[in-house]
């Protein structure tokens, strides 16, 4: 139920299920699915408060390493426009992976910061076509259309597989410059 308010028009109902688990007297108790899908609803309804406090669970109850949570916990963070707070959750893991660094990549785009964001695309060994639509749509929505493009070239000559994403990016870069 958490997981489908999450993703409801009504996310923060999710809340409601959680704290039906935690008055529960049933043994049932919060886990990091119920955690990844937590964030997901402060990240949708843009509450401070409400995130600092279930941050706070995560590591009271221990997921604070779970790369699901971790990579969640960076993109609330970056929904809310707190981008040190999207620096130390991703510092505080120790071997993040693709999932934690392209959520980075966008929580650093999404909040203007671009050239950081492409400093740490190109020293990743590893990326896939959402780590590149994540860069790819950093500069289109920073108005940095021909770096987008530039990056967009550069990736269908990588040989990555474009996708819906890839096109809307692209198209949305080719609009702001008036480009056929």
């Amino acid at each position: 139920m958490i997981r489908a308010y999450s993703k409801s028009s009504t996310p923060d109902k999710s809340f409601h299920f959680y704290k039906r688990i935690l008055e529960s007297s049933d043994y049932i108790s919060p886990d990091n699915y119920t955690f990844n899908f937590l964030v997901r609803t402060c990240a949708q309804i843009l509450s401070p408060e409400t995130a600092l406090l279930v941050h706070g669970s995560v590591i009271k109850l221990g997921f604070d390493n779970d790369p699901h949570v971790q990579s969640g916990l960076i993109f609330m963070y970056a929904g809310l426009g707190f981008l040190s707070s999207c620096h130390k959750v991703f510092e505080e893991i120790p071997q993040p992976d693709l999932v934690c660094q392209t959520a980075l990549i966008s929580a650093l785009a999404k909040c203007g910061n671009v050239d950081f964001a492409r400093k740490m695309f190109d020293e990743m060994p590893e990326r896939d076509p959402i780590t590149w639509n994540a860069m790819i749509a950093g500069y289109a929505q920073c108005g940095r259309s021909r770096e987008a493009l530039q990056l967009f070239h550069l990736m269908q000559v990588e040989g990555v597989k474009l996708n819906e994403v890839s096109m809307v990016s692209a198209l949305s870069a080719c609009s702001q410059l008036g480009a056929p």
